[in-house]
């Protein structure tokens, strides 16, 4: 008996020595009731520790989001006092007492999609280092462990083989990736109800600008077909349902004319000037004897630039360019309706190099294109519409810095 009650006194004694699972710290964490997701794309979500001893220095806790609606995208801790595991985020960290009270650090995400969400806190336990050695860590108590989190933007529908964020923001532009290639795109985009043209930035990006980003966008791209026997590559916009035949109504400008027969139209962006875009219109055909295409009653400029292998529109192409609002489509069937055929003859655009006429290819005229596509030109009272067509060296149906490069080649080749 007295060996049993010895070995019983041994046993108490050594479980009196074994830490307990917890010990009250009386710590309190929190978290916001409500996040939202403004212009910058990101949301932080602060984490509070208060009352216990009045300081820390360990922490162990997890906090859970969902990860089809959110993605994780950095904190204020150390890298290696965070882990990331399917949805959870996991903070575990020791060290420097920090006082109780404040902010103890904050998680940041991002949208995936326009949709509400929820950031959680399932467990949390604090304490101090008088603690670390005697006791496990305490479960503190959650007074607030759940922060509804609202995305304020606009989900974004993208074509098949173009790349952007999947949601655009108020009060920014919104800027997307085409697809790779040398193939060009007219590319619009739908917001509540009204169609823009985004803004072709020459380097296969295109973008919506920010005043226009007032709800979900579903942005749509048309790419050029070939028109066999005219050499095209590729790089045009055809309207409609492809069809190369079409015909106009009566014109409504200063020299209305009769209805117009033509092959092909073609509308497209042509050079972005300040705040405004100026588009291309294009037809390709011949009007009946003793009358030429109009545009809005004025006589469309006639090319023969472009009947080289290769370059844009073909043979017997007539030209005219409308400026409009950066971001405002000139829809097709708006043009085709003021494409006429009126008496007498077209104004005719060379196909030379000499942007200035002064007879020979120098520096001035690489500068003149090169100014155009830096909307240097405010409009056609600037710099005559002739002038605008005749920046289109490379002969693909834009203006860009190519072009300028075309003049230096043929200077240098002369």
């Amino acid at each position: 008996m007295r060996r049993w009650v010895c070995g019983l006194l041994c046993l108490l004694l050594c479980a009196s020595l074994v830490l307990p699972a917890s010990a009250s710290g009386g710590y309190t964490v929190s978290i916001p009731t409500e996040a939202t997701i403004a212009s910058g794309g990101t949301v932080t979500i602060p984490v509070t520790i208060s009352e216990g001893t009045g300081s820390y220095n360990a922490v162990d806790m997890r906090i859970t989001f969902d990860a089809t609606k959110l993605e994780y995208a950095s904190s204020t801790l150390a890298k290696d006092q965070v882990t990331l595991t399917n949805g959870t985020v996991y903070v575990r960290f020791y060290g420097k007492a920090k006082k109780a009270g404040a902010e103890a650090f904050s998680v940041t995400f991002q949208p995936k999609k326009m949709e509400e969400s929820e950031v959680k806190i399932t467990s949390a336990k604090v304490d101090n280092s008088d603690h670390a050695l005697r006791y496990n860590a305490p479960e503190a108590t959650i007074a607030n462990g759940v922060t509804k989190v609202s995305v304020v933007g606009y989900e974004v529908t993208l074509p098949a083989g173009f790349k952007g964020n999947a949601v655009a923001y108020p009060g920014q532009d919104y800027t997307f990736h085409g697809p790779a290639g040398t193939t060009k795109y007219v590319v619009r985009a739908e917001i509540n109800g009204k169609k823009y043209t985004c803004r072709d930035n020459g380097d296969g990006t295109y973008t919506i600008l920010a005043e226009y980003i007032t709800g979900p966008i579903t942005v749509t791209a048309a790419r050029s077909i070939v028109t066999p026997g005219t050499g095209g590559n590729n790089n045009h916009f055809v309207p409609g349902k492809g069809s190369t035949t079409g015909s106009s109504t009566t014109g409504t400008g200063s020299a209305a004319g009769t209805t117009a027969g033509y092959k092909q139209l073609w509308v497209q962006p042509y050079v972005e000037l300040d705040n405004t875009t100026v588009f291309l219109i294009a037809v390709s055909g011949s009007p009946k004897s003793g009358q030429t295409y109009a545009y809005d009653g004025d006589p469309m400029f006639y090319t023969e630039k472009y009947r080289s292998s290769g370059a844009a529109f073909g043979e017997n192409v007539y030209l005219y360019l409308q400026i409009v609002k950066s971001g405002e489509p000139l829809l097709e069937a708006d043009a085709a309706k003021k494409i006429t055929e009126v008496k007498g003859t077209s104004p005719t655009i060379d196909a030379d190099l000499d942007m200035d006429g002064s007879g020979e290819i120098n520096e001035k005229d690489a500068k003149l294109v090169y100014n155009v596509y830096n909307a240097m030109f405010w409009d056609f009272d600037d710099l005559p519409m002739a002038s605008f067509l005749e920046a289109d060296t490379n002969r693909d149906g834009i203006v860009n810095v190519r072009d300028a490069d075309v003049v230096v080649d043929g200077r240098t080749a002369r």
